[in-house]
C-alpha cells in the first residue's frame, strides 16, 4: 500500500462511524495511514484508547488554527511523512491541506466532502472549493445528495465518486445486545416497561433543529396526551457560545412546558448501540445532512426512522419502506408520524426489519472502506 497521511479535520466526541471507519481503513492499510486530528489533546480518552488499541498512527499534536500556523503544521507533516497519498475530509484544514500537499509532491490527493455546501455558485465559498478541485485527483461524497450538489454547482466534474462511510454493522446489531445491558440502561434512565422511547443522537448544533423535536414531543403529550412517552436526546455541546446558549433555551424550554418527566438530554455517550435497543423509534430532524451516521447506526439497529426530508436523509430513511420523512422544521408533522407508530407495534417491527436491510446492503464499513483501499491501491500503479 501507498503511504497515507489522513486529514481528519475535527474533533471527536465518541466513538462512532467516522472513529470505526478510520480503524477499519488502518486494517486494510497496515502500517502506511497516519491519521491527523484536529487538536489530538481535545479527543476524549475512550476514542485515543480505540485508535491504540487498533494500533493507529495517529499525530499525537495539534494543527495550528490560524491560517498561518496550519500551513506551518501541516507542512511539517507533510516533509516528515512524505506520503503518496493526502486524504482530507474536512474545512477548512482540508483548503490549506490540498494546496500543499500537491505543492510538496503527493502522487493523490483525495477529498472527502461529509456535508451540504449549501452555498451559490460564485460565492466565496464556491470559490474555494473551485480552486481546490483544481488540485484534487477525486471527490468522494458520502452520500448522493453531496454529488448531485457539486453537480448542480459544477465542481469537480469528473472527479466525483459517491461512497458512504459506513458503520459496523456487528457493534450495532440489536442481536448482539444482551437483555441484561437492556436492564441496566432501563434502570439508569428509569424507563418503565410501557414507555415508547423515541431517541435522537445529534450535537446540540443550530442546524440540527432540535427545537423541532421538542415541540413534537409538546404536542404529544400537552395536545394529544400521550402520557407514556420518553424523549432521549443524545449529544454535547459544542466548543462555542452558540451550543451552549442553545443547551441553555432547550432545557428553559423543557421546563416551561412541563416535559421533565418525558425528555431526558444524556449527553455524550459510549453505548449508543445500547440506548437503540431500548428505544421504538429514532430520527433527525436536521435543516441540513449530509448523511447522517446516527441513522445509519439506527437503521442497523433495527429501528424504525423518521427524518426531515433534506440532504442525504431521504437516502437512509427511504419514506414508505422503513420510516417517514417530513418537511424541515414541521414539528406538527413529526408529531402526526410520532403518533401513528406509537398505535402499530407490527408496523414498526416492519419498518425496523427493512432498516437492518438497508444498512447490510449500503452502509457496511468493511464494504467500503475495502472500495477506497482499492481507490488508494490504483495511485501506486
Amino acid at each position: 500500500m501507498p503511504k497515507i497521511l489522513m486529514f481528519t479535520g475535527h474533533t471527536s466526541l465518541k466513538i462512532g462511524g467516522l472513529e470505526e471507519f478510520f480503524a477499519r481503513l488502518g486494517s486494510e492499510s497496515a502500517d502506511d495511514l497516519v491519521l491527523v486530528e484536529n487538536d489530538y489533546e481535545r479527543i476524549p480518552d475512550s476514542v485515543r484508547t480505540f485508535f491504540d488499541e487498533r494500533n493507529l498512527h495517529v499525530h499525537r499534536g495539534s494543527v495550528g488554527k490560524t491560517l498561518l500556523r496550519a500551513a506551518r503544521d501541516i507542512a511539517a507533516l507533510l516533509r516528515e511523512h512524505k506520503p503518496d497519498i493526502v486524504h482530507v475530509n474536512f474545512q477548512p484544514v482540508s483548503y490549506v491541506a490540498i494546496v500543499l500537499a500537491r505543492l510538496l509532491g503527493a502522487r493523490r490527493i483525495y477529498w472527502t466532502k461529509h456535508s451540504l455546501l449549501t452555498t451559490k455558485r460564485f460565492s466565496r465559498t464556491w470559490w474555494y472549493h473551485w480552486f481546490c478541485m483544481h488540485f484534487v485527483d477525486k471527490v468522494v461524497c458520502i452520500s448522493a445528495s453531496i454529488d448531485r450538489e457539486l453537480e448542480d454547482l459544477r465542481l469537480a466534474r469528473g472527479k466525483r465518486m459517491v461512497l458512504p462511510l459506513g458503520i459496523n454493522l456487528v457493534r450495532f446489531d440489536r442481536r448482539r445486545i444482551s437483555g441484561e445491558r437492556m436492564r441496566r440502561i432501563r434502570s439508569e434512565l428509569a424507563i418503565e416497561e410501557d414507555d415508547f422511547v423515541v431517541t435522537v443522537v445529534a450535537q446540540v448544533r443550530p442546524v440540527k433543529r432540535l427545537d423541532t423535536f421538542l415541540e413534537a414531543v409538546r404536542i404529544l403529550v400537552r395536545d394529544s396526551d400521550i402520557k407514556k412517552l420518553r424523549a432521549l436526546i443524545v449529544g454535547g455541546t459544542c466548543d462555542n457560545e452558540e451550543s451552549a446558549v442553545l443547551a441553555r433555551r432547550y432545557a428553559e424550554f423543557v421546563e416551561e412546558k412541563n416535559l421533565a418527566a418525558h425528555v431526558s438530554f444524556l449527553g455524550v455517550r459510549d453505548d449508543i448501540a445500547t440506548i437503540y435497543a431500548v428505544s421504538d423509534l429514532a430520527g433527525l430532524t436536521s435543516e441540513s445532512e449530509g448523511l447522517g451516521l446516527s441513522l445509519v447506526e439506527a437503521a442497523a439497529m433495527g429501528m424504525p426512522l423518521f427524518g426531515s426530508r433534506v440532504g442525504g436523509i431521504p437516502e437512509i430513511v427511504v419514506d414508505g419502506q422503513n420510516g417517514h420523512t417530513f418537511e424541515v422544521a414541521d414539528p406538527a408533522g413529526l408529531a402526526e408520524i410520532i403518533g401513528r407508530l406509537i398505535n402499530s407495534k407490527a408496523t414498526r417491527e416492519e419498518l425496523g426489519a427493512r432498516s437492518r436491510r438497508i444498512a447490510e446492503e449500503r452502509y457496511d464499513v468493511a464494504a467500503n472502506t475495502r472500495t477506497l483501499a482499492q481507490l488508494y491501491g490504483e495511485a501506486s500503479r
